[in-house]
């Protein structure tokens, strides 16, 4: 059995013996003929909600809050198909916010993301999760997340209109990406953040993927959505090569659940037994650009690992760890730890830290992803 494996902006083939190999996948799905078409077709006729064209007066101010931007292309897409619908609104008006959680946006992938076009028809801006200035107390309707209080970010909370653009994908805390995890941990505060992704949450047995109901993480951050006023929401399935196959729009949460049904039934599979090894792919670039960012794929593999196996994951990890990242200093807190490419080389001092990891939610953000190493 021959595998190709995505890996940075290539693949690795890979031969495994048919008699004892399982292949196990999403569905291979074509990307809409007319993406532009049916984008605009689901803003045009939205569920649960006026036409987005028509939601939105002259007048009002607009904050686009834009998940996934690690995907320009299909971003781009439901962005800009946005934006001509709301042509009549002046550019210094609309505001299309990064949603990078505690992360902050690079240049090149606002460029990737909100280049050409969209940079002229409205203000670009990437989401700081720790700066003062730029968050608002989202107030009492929206309440706390076991004391702490959440803040926003100030442009989205201070517009007029609030639309939420994402692509939904099984998530391994929160259940799918997309939707309400736009809003938060998306344009939240990194207070909020480490609150909303703590050790009690994600050590739930239902934050995990594929699950909405019942998970904490996605209750809160539901919770926070639509208290927080997201008026619109514009939600996409992508296939591997992140061809759009699927769109809905209107009231945010109810797109989310049309297009994470479709996501449930392409990417989600069950198996009749877990497997000793798994061979798996961090999904190339730039999914796979750092141990950090694939940390997703080892999880989604270990879901289907007999305990005490071994998962092998291809991942180019141009970007190393990354150093000086908190990922790495929760991976090396215990220890030294070392990454070649995909290879963790871990000594005793590391698989301390990992042990750490399993037992205890550390107080910072980016100790999450180490936390799903840890398994």
């Amino acid at each position: 059995m021959k595998v190709e494996l995505a890996y940075g902006r290539g693949a690795l083939s890979v031969d495994l013996p048919d008699e004892r190999a399982t292949a196990v996948g999403a569905v291979r799905m074509p990307g809409l003929p007319d993406a532009e078409g049916a984008i605009a077709a689901a803003l045009r006729n939205p569920i649960g909600a006026p036409p987005l064209r028509r939601a939105v007066q002259r007048g009002q101010s607009v904050a686009i809050a834009v998940g996934g931007i690690s995907r320009p292309a299909p971003v781009r897409a439901m962005l800009s198909a946005a934006l001509n619908e709301l042509r009549h609104i002046p550019p210094s008006d609309i505001a299309a916010i990064a949603a990078t959680g505690a992360r902050r946006a690079s240049a090149a992938e606002l460029a990737d993301a909100f280049g050409g076009d969209i940079a002229a028809a409205c203000e670009v801006v990437g989401h700081d999760a720790y700066s003062a200035a730029g968050l608002t107390s989202a107030g009492a309707a929206v309440g706390d997340i076991d004391g702490m209080p959440i803040s926003l970010n100030r442009r989205w909370a201070e517009s007029d209109i609030r639309i939420a653009v994402g692509i939904a994908a099984p998530h391994m805390f929160t259940g799918f990406s997309g939707g309400p995890n736009v809003v938060a941990p998306g344009l939240a505060g990194v207070d909020a953040i480490t609150a909303l992704l703590g050790g009690a949450a994600i050590g739930h047995p239902k934050a995990r993927w594929g699950v909405v109901d019942g998970n904490p993480i996605y209750d809160a951050a539901r919770r926070i959505a639509r208290a927080a006023g997201a008026d619109f929401g514009v939600e996409a399935t992508i296939n591997r090569g992140g061809g759009i196959t699927s769109v809905y729009a209107g009231d945010a949460l109810a797109a989310h659940k049309a297009a994470r049904g479709v996501a449930a039934r392409l990417v989600m599979r069950s198996v009749r037994e877990p497997f000793d090894v798994v061979v798996t792919s961090g999904g190339g670039w730039p999914l796979d650009r750092s141990l950090c960012a694939a940390a997703g794929a080892i999880s989604a593999a270990a879901q289907v690992l007999r305990r005490g196996g071994t998962i092998i994951c291809a991942a180019e990890c141009a970007d190393g760890v990354p150093d000086g990242s908190e990922f790495a200093r929760a991976l090396a807190s215990g220890g030294a730890l070392a990454a070649d490419g995909a290879t963790l080389a871990s000594g005793g001092g590391t698989s301390d830290a990992l042990d750490m990891a399993r037992r205890h939610w550390f107080k910072g953000v980016g100790h999450w992803r180490a936390r799903a190493l840890a398994g």
